[in-house]
């Protein structure tokens, strides 16, 4: 991986952890794993309603904010619903 590209990487990750931190601040815990894979499932078919517009009509901003929130979520899943991870 090039410098050029970890630094992306580093960016998207700082969003992801915002993201986190706004929604852990904002709602409930995620109370199960049912329960978090339909909060992933909606935030990806938010994504995918971007996605799927016409090329000329796609906005990337949109797609971004939602695919941040998809893997925020996922995180928060991991976090609310399994606990640290280990070295397994």
């Amino acid at each position: 991986m090039t410098d050029t590209s970890m630094g992306a990487v580093v960016r998207v990750l700082e969003a992801v952890r915002s993201e986190l931190v706004y929604a852990t601040s904002t709602y409930a815990p995620i109370a199960s794993l049912h329960e978090g894979k339909a909060v992933i499932e909606e935030e990806l078919e938010e994504a995918w309603q971007e996605i799927k517009r016409r090329p000329g009509e796609l906005n990337k901003i949109r797609v971004r904010r939602e695919l941040i929130q998809t893997a925020a979520m996922a995180v928060r899943t991991i976090v609310d619903c399994l606990g640290v991870v280990d070295d397994d």
